[in-house]
């Protein structure tokens, strides 16, 4: 899936035909498995079918949904940008359009039989326009030097550094040391540090879609921290095997 995280861009403009039921049910056996930034999080997905089943700010009207619940523990919010965002690349491969939702919420009643959190929503349907950019310069991203300690970027980095975040902020800085990517993000203290955890579950999720590009496998349990880095937060050391 690396060459559609190099050109996905965002859909709000779509086809209000629904996807047909294989469709659906692929997306739904897709899901099922994806590997999450921590398997001790317990998540749940809704696809919701329908402008109405939504609500809050900044709605994208779409003919479907996928909300992710999650346990309010850990690193939930990262958990949950990881999940969606391999799922996002995964759509996107099937030429099907989406667009992160960072201020809509299902209605309370879709979520009256679970006791998990709502987290982040995403939209997603057949597209009334292209749903991929034609040359990574249509990309609106700060330069590698501005993200990371390297001086040119590498097929990983690159991803990386592609990758969506909320109104384009690129919350983040990476520490690379030969097969170790150790990952920050910069600290906020208003609504937006919720978005900039989801964020950071995005990033992650391409550098692991990225590394099984080249054949390598992501180890993100090493949580050792690193030197402190001002205005930032240490969140985990990735490690290519």
């Amino acid at each position: 899936m690396y060459e559609y995280m190099l050109k996905r861009k965002s859909v709000r403009n779509y086809d209000m035909g629904p996807l047909d039921t294989d469709t659906i049910n692929d997306i739904e056996k897709y899901i099922e498995t994806i590997k999450p930034y921590n398997a001790q999080i317990k998540t749940q997905t809704f696809i919701l079918h329908g402008e109405k089943k939504i609500s809050g700010l900044f709605k994208c009207k779409a003919p479907h949904y996928i909300a992710i619940t999650s346990e309010k523990k850990g690193d939930y919010l990262i958990n949950a940008g990881y999940i969606l965002e391999q799922l996002v690349i995964y759509l996107t491969s099937k030429g099907i359009g989406t667009c992160w939702l960072g201020g809509a919420k299902p209605n309370t009643e879709m979520l009256k039989d679970t006791s998990l959190r709502f987290v982040v929503m995403i939209a997603l349907g057949k597209s009334n326009e292209s749903i991929y950019r034609e040359d990574v310069s249509e990309f609106k991203r700060k330069k590698i030097t501005e993200i990371s300690n390297l001086t040119k970027t590498n097929s990983i980095m690159e991803a990386v550094r592609l990758a969506p975040s909320g109104y384009n902020q690129q919350p983040w800085y990476f520490a690379i040391s030969k097969n170790k990517i150790s990952v920050y993000y910069k600290k906020v203290i208003n609504f937006m540090d919720r978005m900039t955890k989801i964020d950071i579950g995005i990033a992650l999720a391409h550098i692991y879609i990225a590394a099984q590009d080249e054949g390598k496998n992501v180890e993100l349990s090493i949580k050792t921290e690193n030197k402190v880095m001002r205005g930032y937060e240490y969140v985990i050391t990735c490690r290519l095997i």
